[in-house]
């Protein structure tokens, strides 16, 4: 697993609407492999 539980949950919309295009793609990765490895 990229993220951890503690990553998750600090996440929300407002941190993904502040994301430079290259770091969203990049998060976004990250969540795809996770999915995958579950």
């Amino acid at each position: 697993m990229h993220l951890s539980k503690q990553d998750l949950f600090q996440r929300n919309d407002e941190w993904l609407k502040k994301l430079p295009m290259e770091r969203l793609l990049e998060v976004s990765k990250r969540l795809l492999y996770d999915v995958k490895e579950s």
